[in-house]
């Protein structure tokens, strides 16, 4: 069960597939390890145009930008 917990994945650059907005977070993701578990920072909308299309990006080299490129 501890394969599929996805409670404590990393901060990640999270682009908007519809207005291009990027933020360093995460995506609202149901956990099936711990279904009643919800992280409130995580994002269910992209915050400047409310699109659920949100795509979770890890940096190559595992160092985060300000700029929002790696």
């Amino acid at each position: 069960a501890e394969q599929s917990c996805v409670c404590n994945r990393p901060i990640a650059y999270v682009t908007c597939q519809t207005c291009g907005t990027t933020v360093m977070s995460r995506v609202q993701k149901s956990c099936a390890a711990h279904p009643a578990v919800i992280h409130l920072m995580d994002m269910e909308k992209c915050p400047k145009c409310f699109s659920n299309k949100l795509l979770e990006k890890y940096p190559a080299n595992g160092n985060f930008s300000r700029s929002g490129r790696d």
